[in-house]
């Protein structure tokens, strides 16, 4: 006789950059466990490799979370982590007058996406424009790593979705290696520092927290961003 299944209720959330509703599970022990193995390792890497695995077991509608951006993947992590192990997370703030250390919990359902007013769009002269897009996850050792030099046009690349004219549009996966560097090779010091602009203010994952300091008594509030600042 077989042993009787344990029935796994089902949620829905909305992905914040592409406004989806997905469908989603509870992760289980066997992907709770992939977890607590690539927390231990203290990996960034290993951490969101077990990110983008948990996602895709658990989300029931059809998805690549490699395709995903990264703060979309946070935002979905949380919803999963929220409704799988429990709704509140306990974490260590600084106090911002005398630095003692004090214990906080974080409402989880209240962590929301923040998005920078920053303009997609850009110009880079009179007749040339770029389209920028999220940092995705397959792409983000391209915009992490300390080499910048050797590492500046893939990171460009990554985060360029098309180039335009009045006239032509051009998708980057329609163009080859060679035209792309050297197009990147023509963009101007101010070019370049408005597509950095771009990547250092993507939108994360946060939430506001407000604390009475138990060494000083004075009054906190904080923003957490960053999803392993939810963890610490």
């Amino acid at each position: 006789m077989a042993l009787p299944k344990i029935a796994t209720p089902t949620y829905s959330l909305t992905i914040p950059s592409t406004k989806k509703e997905i469908k989603y599970r509870p992760f289980l022990v066997k992907e709770e466990k992939l977890l607590l193995i690539a927390q231990e390792s203290s990996d960034t890497t290993e951490i969101l490799n077990a990110m983008v695995q948990i996602i895709e077991s658990c989300v029931i509608d059809n998805i690549n979370a490699n395709d995903l951006a990264i703060y979309d993947l946070e935002y979905i992590f949380l919803k999963l982590r929220s409704k799988s192990v429990g709704e509140t997370s306990t974490i260590q703030l600084e106090c911002e007058h005398c630095e003692g250390l004090n214990t906080v919990t974080i409402n989880l359902d209240e962590v929301e996406v923040n998005k920078p007013n920053l303009e997609s769009n850009i110009k880079l002269n009179d007749e040339i424009s770029i389209k920028l897009k999220p940092i995705q996850v397959k792409n983000i050792d391209l915009v992490t790593k300390d080499d910048a030099g050797d590492n500046l046009y893939g990171a460009i690349q990554a985060v360029i979705d098309s180039i335009y004219t009045d006239t032509e549009m051009f998708n980057l996966d329609d163009v080859v290696e060679s035209e792309i560097n050297e197009f990147i090779d023509s963009l101007t010091h101010d070019n370049l520092q408005q597509i950095n602009n771009w990547v250092e203010n993507q939108p994360a994952v946060q939430t506001k927290v407000n604390f009475k300091c138990i060494h000083c008594g004075e009054e906190n509030e904080v923003i957490i961003r960053g999803f392993q600042a939810f963890f610490n």
